[in-house]
């Protein structure tokens, strides 16, 4: 956002100096070179050593302003220091929508983010985007997921997770996604100890 602002003023600038000195009026443009330079080198320099943690982030589904809430609250917070990771849903979709998915659905094919079979969850998984962004901030990484493959996708996440944040608002008997995904939370605890 910085750079596009600066950029209109620089490229406003040019263009009111190219009237009188032609050309050599880009040369007010130079100064923007310098911005993905510096973000690099800061980016760099601010990258702690090793993996950053990875939050994997569960829920009721059926609470979409709670969710957003949370996610406004917690979850943007949490990008400045980790990686998040989360079964897609409808509640988070404005959320978590970015460029790519834009156009993605735009051509047809967002049938192609869905995994389809147990075999394609890895391949998935070890797909994501663990890298902070050049603003320093860890995206937001998603499964799509059929009826059939999300229990498949819940088993790689909870394995690939150093945390897990799990919203159990409105949680009630009838909610047995939820269960399944205590269930194999307090296994993947048993292990660990």
């Amino acid at each position: 956002m910085f750079t596009s602002i600066w950029a209109v003023s620089q490229v406003v600038q040019a263009v009111t100096v190219a009237s009188s000195v032609g050309w050599r009026g880009i040369a007010l443009l130079l100064p923007l070179a310098w911005i993905p330079l510096v973000m690099t080198l800061n980016a760099r320099r601010q990258r702690p050593p090793g993996r950053a943690p990875t939050l994997l982030v569960l829920r009721v589904f059926q609470h979409d302003a709670q969710v957003q809430a949370l996610f406004d609250h917690v979850i943007e917070r949490w990008r400045l220091s980790g990686n998040t990771v989360l079964i897609a849903g409808t509640d988070l979709a404005d959320r978590t929508l970015d460029g790519d998915d834009i156009f993605t659905f735009l051509d047809g094919a967002l049938a192609s983010r869905f995994i389809r079979s147990a075999a394609e969850v890895a391949p998935r998984v070890a797909g994501f985007q663990l890298a902070p962004d050049a603003d320093g901030r860890y995206r937001v990484n998603e499964c799509y997921c059929h009826d059939t493959t999300w229990q498949d996708a819940l088993h790689a996440l909870v394995r690939a997770s150093d945390v897990v944040l799990m919203d159990l608002r409105g949680f009630q008997t009838h909610n047995a996604g939820c269960a399944y995904e205590l269930g194999t939370l307090a296994r993947a605890a048993g292990r660990c100890a």
